[in-house]
């Protein structure tokens, strides 16, 4: 039987080499924290693996929730509190009657519940409310490309841009929560 101290020794090596060592020594149990050493190709220094794996998954969550913290406060914000200005904002002339009511009711329900979903499912690492704002958004800028080529009507492309931009966010960190 090898002591605590080889068989912490041989540990070590085994997650280096990527646990090749253990397959060969039996007798010693896989480990979970046993990290992957990765070559770094800058200056050939290793960076874990799993670091930099880690980084990734909380830079792409800062990111899931800073889209939806702009929908939920500028966007849907905005439409709760300076509604003519939300509506210029969107190149939207601001109507009168009951359009207006709607225009307000229906447009800044659309961005406080998109952004109010996104952030929630970040926060309580629920892909499906995540899902749900990437469907909000991503319907909006189907039908924006629809509006101008069925009904002549100009599609403002830069909007449709950051809609799509704003789905592959909320749509890569709802999978990475998934798996």
């Amino acid at each position: 039987m090898l002591s605590r101290a080889v068989q912490l020794r041989l540990f070590v090596a085994c997650c280096a080499a990527n646990e090749t060592c253990r397959l060969l020594i039996k007798h010693i149990p896989p480990r979970k924290n046993c990290i992957k050493i990765l070559p770094d190709a800058r200056n050939h220094a290793t960076l874990p693996y799993r670091f930099r794996e880690e980084t990734m998954d909380k830079a792409l969550q800062i990111l899931a929730a800073l889209t939806g913290a702009f929908f939920l406060i500028f966007m849907g914000g905005n439409w709760v509190i300076n509604p003519e200005g939300a509506a210029t904002g969107l190149q939207m002339i601001y109507m009168d009657g009951a359009a207006r009511n709607s225009q307000i009711g229906d447009l800044g329900a659309l961005f406080l519940c998109m952004g109010g979903f996104a952030l929630f499912g970040v926060w309580k690492k629920r892909p499906d409310f995540i899902y749900a704002s990437a469907c909000l958004i991503g319907m909006t800028a189907v039908m924006r490309v629809y509006a101008g080529l069925v009904h002549d009507a100009p599609t403002i492309w830069d909007f449709v841009v950051v809609e799509i931009i704003a789905v592959a966010i909320w749509v890569a960190h709802a999978r990475k929560l998934q798996s």
